[in-house]
C-alpha cells in the first residue's frame, strides 16, 4: 500500500502524518505516468531509461503530502514501513521493470507499539536504504505512455525479468546513489 504523508521536524526526530492513499501504477492516476508525462519529449521512445525523485514528483504533481510511505504489511501484527525515495525504470518491449529505492522507517516492530497515522522517527538520516524490483505493463512511444502501466496479476514469474542491458542500468544507479 502506498500512502502520502506530510513530514516535519520535531523534538524527537521527524514526524510523519498520514494523508491520502496514492498509486504508483496506472496510466490515468499513477504517480509514475503522471510525472513522466511532465518530463517526456516526443523523442522519448523504447528503450527509455528514466528516474523519478519522489519528493520532486509529489511537488510537481501538487499532491497532498511530501513523501510516499510504503506499508509492506498493512494487515500484519508487525509494522514494516519504508519511505519511497526514488523510482528507476527502463521502458522497453511494452514493459517497464522498475527499481524502488526505499529508506527504512519502521521494520518488524509490533503493531501495538505504533500508530501508522502519525509517528516520529528518530535517527532518520541513519536509516538503511534498501531496494526492490517490480514491473509495470506499459512503455513509452513518441513521448507518450502506452498500455495500462498497471502491475501484472499474480503469476509464477511476478519478479521482473532483467536482460543484461537493463540490469546494467540499475547497477549504475546503485553505484552512483
Amino acid at each position: 500500500m502506498y500512502l502520502l504523508y506530510k513530514t516535519k521536524d520535531c523534538p524527537g526526530g521527524l514526524e510523519f502524518k498520514r494523508g491520502s492513499q496514492a498509486s504508483l501504477a496506472g496510466n490515468a492516476s499513477g504517480i509514475v505516468v503522471k510525472y513522466l508525462r511532465t518530463v517526456m519529449t516526443p523523442k522519448d521512445s523504447e528503450r527509455f531509461e528514466w528516474e523519478i525523485d519522489t519528493k520532486k514528483a509529489i511537488g510537481a504533481l501538487g499532491l497532498s503530502g511530501d513523501v510516499v510511505v510504503v506499508d509492506i504489511k498493512p494487515k500484519s501484527d508487525k509494522v514494516l514501513l519504508f519511505e519511497l525515495q526514488r523510482i528507476y525504470g527502463v521502458s522497453s518491449h511494452e514493459w517497464t521493470p522498475i527499481m524502488l529505492e526505499l529508506r527504512e522507517l519502521i521494520v518488524d516492530e509490533p503493531a501495538s507499539k505504533w500508530d501508522k497515522s502519525r509517528f516520529v522517527i528518530g535517527g532518520y538520516g541513519q536509516k538503511e536504504i534498501v531496494y526492490t524490483f517490480l514491473y509495470l505493463r506499459g512503455s513509452v512511444r513518441d513521448g507518450k505512455p502506452v498500455r495500462t502501466w498497471n502491475f501484472p496479476r499474480p503469476s509464477s514469474t511476478n519478479g521482473p525479468l532483467l536482460w543484461p542491458d537493463t540490469m546494467k542500468y540499475f547497477i549504475s544507479k546503485l553505484q552512483h546513489g
